[in-house]
């Protein structure tokens, strides 16, 4: 059985027949053979090959068609990795601006593609999660569509930090594209607001959970799971929280990963009435309300998934030099993987790949400070690239 896919969801295992346009400039190949190696799929995506067409029975596995479950995907690097998932992210801010845009016009969801995007994001954060979760650095404004995508991505991410399976994460990721679809109800010129909202605004924008329900309540595919998820994402470890001001007790785990998730994706966004924070300012600030808003354990937990100083952060060494996070290991907090790119005045230097942990053994730099690179006037893409 012949099948077309998105070159996001290409996985090794798969039968490749063939790709390209027929064109001069992307002429048809047909390679037909098995894909052994995650390096025969980069490739392809450095061509700027975006469709290939697949043999379904002579793959090792029907079910690497896209759902291939993270836990036995094998890891890749970094570099590898962030090729695909740059892809993925891109056509996910598409096709959520495109989900965002159907729902304030009043027109029929059709979530075919938000449900594709959930199994090949899940797949590329079983790979390697830093390179998905970096991307959501680099993006700050267009509030609806990139929250909802950073939010889905950070959600999978701690979701596959704690153990859960590939099903969680998908469901996970799904919640995340949609947990605020209600907002498309809320007035415009509530959300765009500067200042603080009055009761009455407030009012309705705590509306926005029932209606993102009722919105969805007759698309096909959605879950009982996933709405209680999405329904549940504003209420909080203290039972502070709306609508319902449920305890921390009646919450399921899901609910409690995309409640911090959102937070933290909000947190890294500019809003209306205040500047984007980095990364390690909005953990601090979560951390803050352990035990009120969160349950310490899961921030404590949250931390080390993502991390003291979150891929994507751009700092300072003790030495002067300019990195870019590239990688963290929860075990060693302190000591990421770093990205050197820029000397101590700023100056562009040749890549160095510097494993702080291992560098500290030797004497070596660690982290100064972190730092805003809109300010510094880097662009982090061309770095993380």
């Amino acid at each position: 059985m012949l099948k077309s896919i998105p070159i996001e969801s290409l996985r090794t295992g798969m039968f490749l027949v063939e790709y390209g346009a027929g064109t001069f400039d992307r002429p048809l190949v047909r390679p037909n053979r098995l894909l052994e190696s995650r390096e025969e799929i980069t490739q392809l995506v450095r061509e700027g090959v975006t469709c290939v067409l697949i043999d379904l029975a002579r793959s090792r596995s029907a079910r690497q068609a896209g759902a291939v479950s993270p836990s036995t995907s094998a890891d890749v690097s970094f570099a590898d990795e962030i090729v695909v998932a740059s892809k993925t992210y891109a056509r996910a801010l598409t096709v959520m601006h495109e989900v965002v845009e159907a729902t304030r016009k009043g027109l029929t969801l059709d979530l075919t593609e938000p449900q594709g995007l959930a199994e090949d994001l899940t797949a590329s954060l079983g790979r390697n999660s830093r390179a998905a979760v970096s991307l959501t650095t680099l993006k700050r404004r267009g509030y609806m569509h990139v929250h909802s995508v950073n939010t889905a991505v950070v959600a999978a991410a701690f979701a596959l930090h704690l153990g859960c399976q590939g099903a969680q994460a998908r469901t996970l990721v799904l919640a995340g594209f949609l947990h605020d679809l209600g907002m498309c109800r809320v007035s415009a010129r509530i959300l765009s607001k500067p200042g603080r909202l009055n009761a009455s605004e407030l009012t309705e924008v705590r509306k926005h959970p029932a209606e993102g329900l009722r919105l969805l309540q007759d698309c096909e595919g959605v879950s009982a799971s996933l709405l209680k998820t999405m329904a549940e994402h504003h209420e909080r470890f203290d039972g502070a929280g709306y609508p319902r001001g449920l305890s921390y007790e009646q919450l399921g785990q899901p609910s409690r990963i995309l409640a911090i998730a959102d937070t933290y994706a909000a947190m890294i966004a500019e809003r209306p009435y205040r500047a984007a924070l980095l990364p390690r300012e909005a953990l601090k600030r979560m951390y803050a309300l352990k035990d009120r808003e969160f349950y310490s354990e899961d921030l404590g937990q949250f931390i080390r998934c993502m991390g003291i100083f979150p891929v994507g952060s751009f700092v300072r060494l003790t030495d002067g030099r300019y990195a870019v996070v590239a990688d963290v290991d929860p075990d060693k907090p302190l000591y990421p993987t770093v990205k050197v790119s820029f000397d101590h005045k700023m100056r562009s230097v040749r890549p160095e790949i510097l494993n702080l942990a291992l560098a500290a053994d030797l004497g070596g730099p660690g982290i100064q400070d972190c730092l805003d690179p809109q300010e510094c006037r880097v662009e982090l893409s061309r770095i993380l690239f």
